[in-house]
């Protein structure tokens, strides 16, 4: 085994955060095996190994990366609210909530706890809730433009859809290139029948990423919508082209990084 001096475990350390942050999720946690080696102790080490198997979807051992940097430093609020987000992504949004919440309570105007808390309350139905915590998000970051979005899906899960498209152009005024903000936005249009509007928003997303399907779909509903048929047909080829197995159309995922 090769042993490494303090100074170049603590190097290693940083290298495998720095490799975190460019996404190179597997060659981070190599680096972290082996500093965690000397530093068996390092709870920043064992947090950001459990951020990279969260990125690569190896929940389980993620959750316990994050018990082991718990164990050492109970008050990590990065490791408290990223192992909430892994429960959150296996499905388990009560637990999720419960950490987010403990993780609140070390840091309770945390931008970033706040939406992912917000995110999980989204995710049971609990849209009122979620508002109210997007809202409480967004008064310490005014200028987050995911926070629009997040707070324009919970409104239009409330059906309030003149809201909804409010914090969407909120959203875009700060982030004019992000798809899935067009592409909900049409969707809240839709909701009102502002079908020339929506028509717009949908080309809008696929212009800024052609690849995304669930923005055909609705292309395809909205030119239904103004009986323009062959279009209609054009967009629905392109869907299933794009979505050959029937993939569940019209959502996005929530769990983006804030």
């Amino acid at each position: 085994m090769l042993i490494l001096n303090p100074r170049h475990a603590e190097a290693a350390v940083r290298k495998g955060i720095v490799l975190v942050t460019l996404c190179r999720y597997d060659e981070a946690i190599s680096i972290l095996n082996r500093a965690l080696e000397e530093q068996p102790d390092n709870d920043w080490a064992w947090c950001n190994k459990g951020i990279a198997l969260s990125a690569i979807e190896r929940f389980e051992e993620a959750i316990r990366s994050f018990d082991k940097a718990l164990e050492i430093n109970s008050r990590c609020t990065r490791a408290i609210y990223e192992k909430a987000n892994a429960i959150s992504s296996m499905g388990n949004q009560s637990d999720a909530v419960a950490l987010y919440d403990h993780a609140l309570e070390i840091e309770p105007d945390n931008p970033k706890i706040l939406y992912f808390k917000g995110v999980a309350l989204s995710r049971q139905e609990h849209y009122n809730d979620a508002i109210d915590i997007f809202e409480h998000a967004l008064s310490h970051e005014p200028e987050n433009a995911s926070g629009y979005y997040y707070l324009g899906v919970a409104f239009a899960g409330t059906k309030r859809y003149f809201e909804a498209i409010t914090v969407f152009d909120r959203s875009l005024a700060i982030e004019p290139s992000n798809a899935i903000v067009h592409h909900f936005k049409g969707i809240a249009l839709i909701e009102i029948e502002r079908y020339n509007e929506a028509l717009t928003e949908f080309n809008h997303a696929i212009i800024l990423d052609p690849a995304h399907a669930p923005s055909y779909y609705y292309l395809g509903i909205v030119h239904l919508q103004l009986k323009q048929y062959e279009e209609a047909i054009a967009a629905f080829d392109r869907t299933i082209a794009l979505e050959p197995k029937g993939k569940e159309i019209g959502r996005a995922s929530c769990r983006e990084r804030v």
